[in-house]
C-alpha cells in the first residue's frame, strides 16, 4: 500500500487562499475608513469656512449696514483652500413699540468643489450650511 501524497498541498493552497481573502478585506476596511476619516475632516474644514461667512456677513450688517444679496468668498491661499463659501443676505424690518428694527438673515454655504452648491458634484464632495439671524 502507497502512503497517500499531495494532501499535504491541497491544505497549503487552501490556507493561501483564505488568507489572502482575509488581508484582501482587511486592506478594504482599512482604505474606507481612511476615506472616511478623509471626508469628516474635509467637513469640519467646511464648518469652519462657513462660520468664516456668516461672521464676515455679520460684519458687513452690523458695522457697514450692508447686506448683499450674494457674495462669494474665495480662501485661495489660506489653510481653508480649496473651499469656497458662497454668502446670501436677506434683511426684513419690523416695527418694536414704534422703533423700527433691522434683521439680516444670512446664511453661508461652503463646499469644496465651488460653485456652492455644486450639482455635479463628485465622490470627495462636502457642503456645509449655517444661517445666523442679527438684528441692528
Amino acid at each position: 500500500m502507497r502512503p497517500a501524497r499531495g494532501f499535504t498541498l491541497v491544505s497549503a493552497v487552501f490556507l493561501v487562499v483564505i488568507l489572502s481573502a482575509i488581508a484582501a478585506y482587511a486592506l478594504s476596511v482599512a482604505t474606507l475608513q481612511q476615506h472616511a476619516s478623509a471626508l469628516d475632516v474635509a467637513g469640519s474644514r467646511a464648518l469652519f469656512a462657513a462660520r468664516a461667512g456668516t461672521e464676515w456677513g455679520a460684519y458687513q450688517a452690523l458695522r457697514l449696514d450692508a447686506c448683499a444679496a450674494s457674495a462669494t468668498l474665495d480662501f485661495s491661499g489660506t489653510p481653508l483652500a480649496p473651499l469656497s463659501v458662497s454668502v446670501r443676505c436677506a434683511r426684513r424690518t419690523a416695527d418694536e413699540a414704534g422703533t423700527t428694527r433691522k434683521f439680516d438673515s444670512i446664511v453661508a454655504l461652503a463646499c469644496n468643489e465651488p460653485p456652492c452648491p455644486n450639482a455635479a458634484a463628485g465622490a470627495n464632495y462636502v457642503e456645509r450650511q449655517l444661517t445666523v439671524v442679527v438684528e441692528h
